[in-house]
C-alpha cells in the first residue's frame, strides 16, 4: 500500500489535471453540485427537470446512456417519491445504515448510490463501487465480509477498511487539491485500479524505439552494454511520448531500429532492424531494463517499411510476422516468468462478449504456465497444448446446467458388468489433476473450464469453493484441507494447479456471478479489437466493425458486443457474407428477439429475410457507417 501511495504521490497532479480527462475540474463540478442541491429545501420544491441533473453528475450514469435514460430518462415514480428519497437520505436523526436500507429508486443501483453517499458526505464516507472494491483487493485492504449482507453494511464495512488507508494517505501523499479527502482517497483508488489491475495482458506488444539523440549521437552501443533502453525526450522532461512509454509492459519486445530514406530523389522509405530486446521492467518513466537478444542476422533491412517515430507500437501484420521468424532464430522459447517478473494469478477467468477469443488464449496461458515462456506462434504453442493435454498437464471441461461435484470432483456411478450393476467411485477431471500436481511438485499443471458462469458454483465446487483460494493452497500461510465426500481422506488443493475459467458476458454479466467465485478469481476483460481486423475489398471492415457494437453498447450494453474473432480470416466479400449471415446475424437476431424494429436500426441494411449478395450484400452494409 505504502509503495502505490508513493507512485501515486509522483503522479497525482498528472492524474488530477491532465488534458482531456480534467478529473480534478470533474470531481469539483459534481461535489459542488451535490452540495448546493441536496438541502431539504431544494429538493422539497425540486422539479423534474432539476432532479434529472442527478443523473449527469454521477460517473456511473453519466458514462451510461441506457443506464441514465432508464433511472432519469422518464419517471419511474411520483415526483413527490422521488424527492422524499433523496430527502430521506439527509435525514442525520437516522443511522446511515437505515437511510441506506430505506433507500429504493427504481433503476438507482447500488454503484449509484455508492457514488452519491460519498459526494453527500465526503467528510465521514468515501464512495463505494464495484471500482473502489476492486482496487481494495489490490491494495491488500482487507474488508470485512458477511454471508448474505446487504448494500448499507458493504457501504459501512468498506469505509471501516479503508482508515488505515486515509491516515497512510494523508502522510505520503498529502492534500493534492482543495477536495475533501475521501473524494481524493476515491481518485487514488480510481488510478489502483486503472494502472494496477491484478493481471497482466495476454500477449506481447511489439514496439519500435530509436536510439539516435541528435548531436549526442547513437546510443546503441551504451543501450546494449548497459542492458537498458532510454527516451531521450523523458530524460529532457519532454513528455511527448508519455502515454505509450505508461502503456509498455514487462515482456513487450524493443526493436531497436534506424530509418531512413533512398531511391531515386530518396522517396523510398527503410529501416534497419539492429536489435531486438525483451523488457524487463521499467527504470524510470523513460527507461527500461531490457534483455538485448543475439540474433544471427540482425542487422535487417526493411525496404519501403518507415518507423521513424522514438517509440511507436508496431501494428503492421508483415513487420510483425518477420519479427516473430527473427525471433526463432534464437532458441530462447520466448520468456521465461522469472524473466519477465510476472506473478500468474493461480485462479483467473477470462471474460468478454462473444468471439473476443476467451478460449482462443487459454490454450497459449496453459503452455505459457507449464512451460514458463510465451510463445508468440499460435500454432506450437496450439501443438504443444495437445502435447501436454495428452500427458495429463492440462484438463479441459465445459460447465452447464446439469454439471455437478460428482463429475468435477468425486462421486459413485453405476457400474454395468455381465449384466449386473455396481457401483464403483468415480474421480472427476479436477481430483484426477490435483493429485497428479500433488506428485510432481515439480511441474505446473493447469484446469481449464470453460464457461464457467454456467454452472452452479455452490453445488459444483462444494468445498473446493475454499481450497482454491491461493492462501489456502497446501503448504502457504493458512493453508487448509477438508474432508472428501464419499471417501474418508482430507483433501488439499496443491500450489501448482492453476484454473482458468472463460466467461461470455452475453449470457451473464460478472455482477451476477456467484459472489464467492468472484472474490477468488482475478478477472481479465477481452473486449472487440477493431485493430485487428483489415479492410476487405474497399470495404472499411473495421470503421463498420466498431460503429455496429457502438449500436449495440448503446441499445443493450458493452457485454453484447460483438466479438472481432468472426472476422479473423475473412479476406474477401463472400468470406464477409458468410461470417454475417451463419455468425453475426443469427446473434443480433437472439439479442433482439421479439424486436425486429430495433434489429433494423442496428443493421438498417438489411431490411427483410431476403438473402443479399455481392455488391447489394455491401451496399447493405454500408448503411451502417454512412
Amino acid at each position: 500500500m505504502i509503495d502505490l501511495l508513493k507512485e501515486f504521490a509522483s503522479n497525482s497532479k498528472q492524474w488530477f489535471y491532465q488534458e482531456p480527462e480534467k478529473r480534478y475540474e470533474l470531481v469539483k463540478n459534481n461535489y459542488q453540485f451535490f452540495q448546493s442541491f441536496f438541502t431539504k429545501e431544494k429538493l422539497e420544491n425540486a422539479s423534474w427537470e432539476e432532479l434529472q441533473q442527478i443523473g449527469t453528475h454521477l460517473h456511473t450514469l453519466n458514462t451510461l446512456p441506457i443506464a441514465r435514460g432508464n433511472a432519469f430518462g422518464k419517471p419511474n415514480h411520483e415526483l413527490n417519491y422521488y424527492r422524499q428519497q433523496f430527502i430521506n437520505l439527509l435525514n442525520d436523526n437516522i443511522s446511515l445504515q437505515e437511510r441506506i436500507k430505506n433507500f429504493k429508486l427504481a433503476y438507482f443501483g447500488n454503484n449509484s448510490l455508492g457514488e452519491l453517499l460519498g459526494y453527500l458526505f465526503p467528510n465521514e464516507y468515501a464512495i463505494f463501487n464495484q471500482r473502489s472494491g476492486a482496487a481494495l483487493e489490490i491494495l491488500n485492504i482487507p474488508m470485512e465480509i458477511q454471508r448474505g449482507e446487504d448494500f448499507s453494511e458493504k457501504f459501512i464495512n468498506f469505509n471501516n477498511a479503508l482508515t488505515p488507508l486515509r491516515q497512510a494517505y494523508a502522510e505520503v501523499v498529502t492534500a493534492q487539491t482543495d477536495l475533501p479527502l475521501n473524494l481524493e482517497i476515491d481518485q487514488f483508488l480510481s488510478w489502483v485500479e486503472e494502472t494496477h489491475k491484478l493481471f497482466s495482458k495476454q500477449e506481447p506488444s511489439f514496439w519500435s524505439v530509436g536510439s539516435v539523440w541528435g548531436e549526442k549521437g547513437d546510443q546503441r552501443e551504451r543501450f546494449i552494454n548497459n542492458s537498458i533502453w532510454e527516451c531521450g525526450y523523458s530524460l529532457e522532461g519532454e513528455n511527448r511520448y508519455e502515454k505509450r512509454l505508461n502503456l509498455v509492459s514487462p515482456g513487450d519486445i524493443f526493436v531497436l531500429k534506424s530509418s531512413a530514406t533512398t531511391g531515386a530523389n530518396h522517396k523510398t522509405p527503410i529501416t534497419i532492424i539492429k536489435n531486438i530486446g525483451i523488457v524487463q521492467g521499467p527504470i524510470n518513466k523513460g527507461a527500461f531494463h531490457i534483455q538485448w537478444l543475439n540474433i544471427p542476422s540482425l542487422p535487417h533491412t526493411l525496404e519501403g517499411k518507415g518507423l521513424r517515430e522514438t517509440i511507436a507500437p508496431i501494428k503492421d501484420s508483415a513487420v510483425l510476422n518477420l519479427l516473430k521468424n527473427l525471433l526463432t532464430e534464437k532458441p530462447i522459447q520466448k520468456i521465461s516468468l522469472k524473466k519477465l517478473s510476472r506473478k500468474i494469478p493461480l485462479n483467473q477467468i477470462l471474460y468478454g462478449p462473444p468471439g473476443t477469443g476467451k478460449t482462443y488464449h487459454t490454450i497459449t496461458k496453459a503452455v505459457e504456465i507449464i512451460d514458463g515462456q510465451i510463445n508468440p506462434d499460435y500454432a506450437e504453442a496450439k501443438k504443444r497444448f495437445d502435447e501436454l493435454k495428452a500427458k495429463g498437464q492440462i484438463k479441459f471441461i465445459t460447465f452447464h446446467q446439469n454439471y455437478s461435484y460428482e463429475d468435477f470432483m468425486v462421486g459413485i456411478r453405476p457400474d454395468l458388468q455381465n449384466g449386473q450393476i455396481s457401483y464403483k467411485l468415480y474421480e472427476g477431471p479436477f481430483k484426477q489433476i490435483a493429485d497428479r500436481a500433488k506428485n510432481d511438485s515439480t511441474n505446473n499443471y493447469v484446469m481449464i473450464i470453460d464457461e464457467i458462469n454456467r454452472g452452479n458454483i455452490s453445488k459444483i465446487f462444494g468445498e473446493l469453493i475454499t481450497l482454491i483460494e491461493t492462501d489456502k493452497r497446501a503448504g502457504n500461510k493458512h493453508a487448509l484441507s477438508a474432508p472428501l465426500l464419499y471417501q474418508n481422506e482430507e483433501f488439499s488443493v496443491p500450489n501448482n494447479l492453476y484454473i482458468i475459467g472463460t466467461m461470455n458476458t452475453a449470457d451473464k454479466s460478472i455482477a451476477l456471478v456467484d459472489i464467492a467465485l468472484r472474490r477468488r478469481f482475478v478477472f481479465e476483460e477481452m473486449m472487440p479489437n477493431a485493430a485487428l481486423l483489415n479492410k476487405v475489398e474497399g470495404f472499411d471492415l473495421p470503421n463498420w466493425f466498431t460503429k455496429l457494437n457502438q449500436k449495440i453498447t448503446a441499445e443493450l450494453d458493452r457485454d453484447h458486443q460483438i466479438g472481432h474473432s468472426y472476422f479473423i480470416g475473412v479476406e474477401t466479400i463472400a468470406d464477409l457474407q458468410r461470417a454475417f449471415y451463419q455468425c453475426i446475424l443469427p446473434l443480433l437476431k437472439e439479442y433482439f428477439y421479439g424486436n425486429p424494429e430495433k434489429l433494423q436500426e442496428i443493421i438498417p441494411g438489411f431490411t427483410s429475410e431476403e438473402k443479399l449478395e455481392g455488391e447489394a450484400f455491401k451496399t447493405a452494409l454500408e448503411c451502417l457507417i454512412k
